[in-house]
């Protein structure tokens, strides 16, 4: 899982963090944000993933 980025240079970009999370209850995301961390958007974990795939591809 990706760490979100809160340094000042921001590495990943404003795009890593879901600004209107739809699929979660307020009080999940409550928890969730009192807890130091946020959910991912899915345009962000995509390309994760993608990352990660064509990292470990050759490997296997």
């Amino acid at each position: 899982m990706p760490t979100i980025d809160r340094s000042p240079q921001l590495r990943y970009g404003p795009d890593q963090v879901e600004t209107d999370p739809k699929d979660v209850p307020p009080e999940l995301y409550q928890f969730i944000v009192d807890h130091g961390s946020n959910l991912l958007s899915d345009k962000f974990y995509t390309s994760m993933f993608e990352s990660s795939v064509r990292l470990l591809k050759p490997l296997l």
